[in-house]
């Protein structure tokens, strides 16, 4: 009996137990399926690519010149050697350098004591002369004298006056004149000296007209005109660049090295700036100077056929435009064909969208700022360098391409030879 009550009170709590541990076990949750979970993901996809972050670019019309950059030294435009013309003792050299000169002015002395006895010994002569042929006329007029021995006298009269003139024109060049208006930039020697005739004294120069001689290679000159401007820069005066105008372009070629020298005209300098010859001068041309739609160059893709396109933002999408390109300059790339000033394209990193692909534009890729030396050139060239559309606003900063075997940078102290931007074309276009 004990037993048969012991069995039972077992199974009760054990079936207690079952139901309770069944309780307790949570059911499945039924608030999703495969299919409604497929839905959430595409949805959440969606999503993402409606808001796939990039920077754009708004198509602009801009001026994009080709900076060329070049060296030379600052020059006078008329420059002259004073030689002596006569042979001697150096007496008198009454300039030193710095001092200004006028045109006729003596500048220096030769010893003229020998000429001064040649030319009283012609006179002499000249006289001597003079009184036979008046008694000689005198004779021949009572037929005591033949007329030939008269015409005889006369011929050596002539002969003496011409050495007199000779005597007299030579102690003239025994004096040294300045041919011209200017500054003595150099005397070679010193009063007291023995010098010959043709032997550099001094060297003058008209300071009014400074230049500077640059050479440029013949893809550069043939967009010069004279009359062009520029913009030049002394190292000496660093912070203050200021105008130059092409004043000459020299006719002939270089064989050796394929440039052309190239003349320009120094503008009037700022307050301060006092420009002297043999200063080292850099001088900034801005070249093809035209109108042009341009995208960054990092907004360009090409195809597997070669095809350049770029993506276009209409409708929060990308389009795939192709597009016919023309110049790059600058990291900055002319498009001819294939879009219009105001469309907006993706500006950076294309490569990795793809068309159809929803995009949120969260910034713009903006045209970085001039150095002030490519700023300056562009005001030498007319154009406004601070407008958004101007070329200032769409020149990098990368230093243009030196000439080869030259080092240096813009316009700067630091600036090397002749040299050029990167201003290389695209494939299938010409400059």
């Amino acid at each position: 009996m004990l037993k048969r009550f012991l069995v039972l009170a077992a199974t009760v709590l054990l079936a207690a137990g079952c139901v309770r541990a069944d309780r307790e076990t949570p059911e499945p949750r039924q608030d999703s399926t495969p299919e409604e979970g497929t839905g959430t993901s595409a949805g959440s996809a969606e999503r993402a690519e409606r808001h796939t972050p990039v920077r754009a670019w708004t198509v602009r019309t801009a001026v994009l010149p080709r900076i060329v950059l070049a060296t030379g030294t600052v020059e006078p435009r008329e420059r002259v050697r004073v030689a002596a013309r006569q042979s001697g003792s150096l007496l008198s050299l009454d300039v030193q350098e710095g001092d200004a000169v006028s045109r006729g002015q003596t500048l220096a002395q030769v010893d003229t004591a020998q000429m001064r006895a040649e030319l009283r010994r012609a006179r002499a002569e000249e006289a001597l002369l003079a009184g036979r042929i008046e008694r000689m006329q005198a004779l021949v007029d009572r037929g005591a004298a033949p007329p030939v021995e008269l015409a005889d006298l006369e011929a050596q009269r002539e002969v003496a006056s011409a050495e007199v003139d000779v005597w007299r024109a030579r102690m003239d060049l025994a004096r040294v004149r300045a041919p011209m208006d200017g500054v003595v930039l150099r005397r070679m020697v010193d009063p007291g000296s023995t010098v010959r005739a043709d032997q550099e004294l001094l060297e003058l120069a008209d300071l009014s007209g400074l230049m500077v001689r640059v050479r440029l290679s013949e893809r550069d000159v043939v967009h010069l005109v004279e009359g062009q401007r520029a913009t030049i820069v002394l190292d000496a005066f660093a912070d203050a660049p200021f105008g130059a105008t092409v004043h000459r372009i020299f006719p002939a070629v270089d064989p050796e090295d394929r440039r052309l020298v190239v003349e320009l005209a120094l503008g009037t300098p700022p307050e301060g700036v006092h420009p002297r010859p043999g200063f080292m001068a850099r001088i900034g041309l801005a070249l093809d100077a035209r109108p042009m739609r341009i995208i960054p160059g990092e907004a360009l893709l090409a195809s597997t056929r070669g095809e350049r396109f770029v993506y276009v933002i209409e409708d929060d999408r990308l389009t795939r435009r192709d597009v016919e390109t023309g110049v790059e300059r600058r990291n900055w790339v002319e498009v001819r064909e294939g879009l219009d000033a105001g469309e907006t394209v993706v500006g950076m990193n294309p490569s990795a969208l793809r068309e159809g692909l929803r995009v949120r534009v969260t910034a713009r890729v903006e045209p970085p700022n001039l150095s002030s030396s490519e700023a300056a050139a562009m005001r030498a060239h007319g154009l406004d360098p601070g407008s958004p559309d101007a070329p200032g606003r769409t020149l990098g900063r990368e230093a243009p391409r030196r000439q080869e075997g030259e080092a240096g940078r813009d316009l700067g102290p630091e600036a090397g030879e002749a040299r050029r931007d990167e201003g290389e074309p695209a494939p299938g276009s010409d400059r």
